[in-house]
C-alpha cells in the first residue's frame, strides 16, 4: 500500500507524562538538549490534574511513551468498537484503532549544565494539536495554541543540575467555529471537517511531533531577517529586525547552496526605524531565478563581526498581470493536487524532509507542481522539500466554516495563525498562495480585511479570501483583495471543476473561455474531480498503523455475504471506466 495514497480517520488522547533522563554536559555543549525519547504519561480525562498538582508530582512507576509520536502510535486511548457496515459513516473514511479526546501530561526530569545557569533558555515543541501549558519545576511557564506552527516557551527558572519539566497536551475542540460538520454537505457525516483538526483525513492525535528541545536564547542585535527579491528590476530588498542598537558595520552576504560568496558588502551607514533596518542591493545577473525546474536555493547572512544571522530563500517574484500568473515575469500554469493530511500508517504529517521529498518526486513523476495544503498548513519540512525540489505550494488558515465571524475568539485565534503563518514559513520560494480557507461562507468584509492586513505584511506571496464558496455571488467572482480565484463555476457559467464533471464526462474538446475571460484575477479550478472507485480489498493488510479499513472490510463482508467476493478484482479494475462512465 503506498504511504500516501490512502484515507485516514483518527481519534487523540490527553495524557500526563513522567519520567527521568538525565542529559550530558558534551550534549549540551552541543547548545541544544534535546527532549525526544521516553517521557512519563498521565492521562487527565477528568480534568483533575491541575487541582491534584501533577506538575509536581513523581510516579517512578507512571506509562512511559516515546516522544516525539503520539498517543495513537504508542496503542494508548479507548480501543475501537465500531462495527464495519455500509453506512456513510464507516465508508467516509477509516477508523482510529485507540482514540483520546482530552488532558494529558508529559513529564521529563533533565540536567540543566552549570553554564546555562540564570540564562534564559527556549523550549520548542515543533507541533501540537492543539494547546500546551508548559511547567518547570511545579512552576506554570505559560500556555500556547497553535494548529499550523511551533509553540515555544522561554525559560528563565531553570537550576544547574536536575529539573523537571511537564507539559500538559490538550486536544479538546477549542473554536469548534473552525469547522463545518459533515451532514452540510452531500455525504451525511457528523465529523468534523476541517483537516487541521479532524478525524475525517488526519485524525485529532495527542502527542509532540518534530522538534522537542531546549535551547540558550542568545543576546543579539538581529532578531530576524527577510529577503524580499524583485527579478524584474533585479534588486534584493531585506529586512532585518533588531533587539538593540549598534553603530558597528553591518555586513551582507549572499551564499549559494554550495557555501560559495555570490554577493557580499559591508555598509557603515544606515538608519533604524521602529526596530528595523531595510537595505536594497542590485544583484541583477549574480543570481538565478528560483523556479518548479530551476530550484536554486541561496542563504543570506546578516551581522557584525560578533553576531550573525541567517536566511534561506529563492530569488523569485510573484505576480500577476490581469488574468496570468506569473513567475519571475513568466506565465506559469498549476498542475496541482489537494494535500488533506491523508497519511493512513500515522494519520498525522511526517515531520522530516526526506518523507516529503518522496512524496513530491511522485507527484512530480505525474506531471504535477503544485500542491494545495486544504484546510491546513504544512510543518516546515513541508516547505523546505519543496523549495529544494521545485514543488508551488498553497497553504491555508485551519478554517472550513459556514459561519466565519460569528463567534470573535475564533477570530481572533484565525488572525493569529494567519500571522504565524507568515511569521514561521514566510520566506520560503515554494510558499506561492495563501487562502483563508476552504469553501467559507459568512463575513466576506473580515476577510477581505485580514487578507488586505497579509498583504501589507509580506508581499512574497498571493492571497485570496477563500477557495471557493457556495455562497452568492461570492462563489461567482472574485472578492476585492483576492489576488487569484478558485471556483467551480464563475457568474457566467461552469469552468472546469468537479460539479461539471459530476453532469458531463471528462473531454479535452470544453472551451470554457466564455465563461473565464471576464475574470481579471488567475483563476483555478477548484477540486476538478472526486470519483469513486471500487476499493481493493487486498490491501486491507496492508494497513499496519493506528488506523482500521472497517471501510475496506465493510464492502468485503458485504461481499462474502452475497457469494461475490471472488469478482472483486473485476470491479478493481473496472473503477477507471466506471468514473469516466
Amino acid at each position: 500500500m503506498s504511504y500516501y495514497t490512502k484515507i485516514t480517520t483518527i481519534f487523540l488522547v490527553a495524557v500526563c507524562v513522567l519520567q527521568l533522563s538525565c542529559v550530558s554536559e558534551k550534549e549540551a555543549e552541543s547548545n541544544k538538549i534535546d527532549l525526544s525519547g521516553e517521557w512519563s504519561l498521565r492521562l487527565d480525562s477528568l480534568d483533575t490534574g491541575a487541582k491534584e498538582n501533577w506538575q509536581t508530582a513523581w510516579d517512578a512507576e507512571s506509562q512511559k511513551v516515546q516522544l516525539p509520536g503520539t498517543l495513537d502510535e504508542a496503542g494508548i486511548g479507548t480501543k475501537d468498537t465500531l462495527t464495519p457496515g455500509l453506512n456513510n459513516y464507516v465508508l467516509s473514511s477509516l477508523t482510529r484503532k485507540r482514540q483520546y479526546i482530552g488532558k494529558a501530561w508529559y513529564q521529563k526530569q533533565i540536567e540543566i549544565p552549570k553554564k546555562w545557569e540564570g540564562k534564559s533558555l527556549m523550549l520548542n515543541l515543533e507541533r501540537v494539536l492543539w494547546k500546551s501549558t508548559v511547567f518547570v519545576n511545579g512552576e506554570e511557564v505559560g500556555s500556547r495554541e497553535s494548529l499550523i506552527g511551533n509553540h515555544q516557551y522561554e525559560l528563565s527558572n531553570l537550576k544547574a543540575g536536575e529539573n523537571t519539566i511537564s507539559i500538559l497536551i490538550d486536544n479538546s475542540d477549542f473554536y469548534p467555529d473552525i469547522n463545518v460538520i459533515g451532514d452540510r454537505y452531500p455525504v451525511k457525516v457528523n465529523q468534523e471537517m476541517a483537516h487541521a483538526y479532524t478525524n475525517h483525513t488526519q485524525i485529532k492525535w495527542n502527542g509532540i511531533l518534530g522538534d522537542i528541545s531546549i535551547r540558550p536564547v542568545s543576546q543579539k542585535i538581529f532578531k530576524s531577517v527577510e529577503v524580499y527579491p524583485d527579478t524584474k528590476t533585479g534588486i534584493l530588498n531585506i529586512e532585518v529586525a533588531t533587539d538593540s542598537s549598534t553603530s558597528k558595520p553591518i555586513s551582507v552576504e549572499v551564499l549559494d547552496s554550495e557555501g560559495a560568496s555570490v554577493f557580499s558588502e559591508s555598509i557603515s551607514e544606515y538608519s533604524e526605524e521602529e526596530n528595523k533596518i531595510q537595505f536594497q542591493f542590485s544583484v541583477e545577473g549574480a543570481l538565478e531565478e528560483w523556479d518548479e525546474f530551476n530550484p536554486q536555493l541561496y542563504t543570506v547572512q546578516v551581522g557584525t563581526e560578533e553576531k550573525k544571522i541567517t536566511k534561506t530563500f529563492g530569488y523569485r517574484s510573484l505576480s500577476h498581470d490581469g488574468g496570468e500568473l506569473t513567475l519571475n515575469d513568466h506565465r506559469i500554469f498549476l498542475r496541482g493536487n489537494l494535500e488533506c493530511v491523508i497519511f493512513p500508517l500515522t494519520g498525522r504529517p511526517p515531520m522530516q524532509k526526506e518523507e516529503w521529498l518522496d512524496l513530491y518526486q511522485k507527484a512530480k513523476a505525474y506531471g504535477l507542481n503544485h500542491f494545495r495544503f486544504h484546510s491546513w498548513c504544512p510543518p516546515e519540512a513541508a516547505f523546505a522539500a519543496a523549495d529544494e525540489i521545485g514543488m508551488y505550494l498553497q497553504v491555508e488558515l485551519p478554517h472550513w466554516s459556514l459561519k466565519v465571524g460569528e463567534d470573535e475568539k475564533t477570530w481572533q485565534f484565525l488572525e493569529s495563525e494567519a500571522d504565524k503563518i507568515i511569521a514561521d514559513y514566510g520566506h520560503h520560494p515554494s510558499f506561492l498562495f495563501m487562502s483563508m480557507g476552504n469553501e467559507l461562507e459568512g463575513n466576506f468584509d473580515l476577510l477581505n480585511n485580514l487578507v488586505s492586513e497579509l498583504k501589507e505584511k509580506d508581499t512574497r506571496h498571493l492571497y485570496a479570501t477563500t477557495s471557493f464558496s457556495f455562497q452568492q455571488p461570492v462563489g461567482t467572482r472574485p472578492e476585492p483583495e483576492d489576488e487569484f480565484f478558485v471556483t467551480q463555476w464563475t457568474d457566467k457559467g461552469w469552468i472546469r471543476g468537479q460539479g461539471v464533471f459530476n453532469e458531463y464526462s471528462p473531454n479535452f474538446e470544453t472551451d470554457y473561455t466564455a465563461n473565464s475571460r471576464n475574470i481579471e484575477v488567475p483563476l483555478i479550478s477548484h477540486e476538478i474531480g472526486q470519483y469513486s472507485v471500487y476499493p481493493d480489498i487486498n490491501e486491507i493488510e496492508d494497513y499496519t498503523g493506528v488506523l482500521k479499513p472497517s471501510n475496506f472490510i465493510a464492502v468485503k463482508e458485504d461481499l462474502e455475504k452475497k457469494n461475490l467476493l471472488s469478482l472483486a478484482p473485476d470491479f478493481t479494475k473496472a473503477s477507471g471506466k466506471l468514473a469516466a462512465m
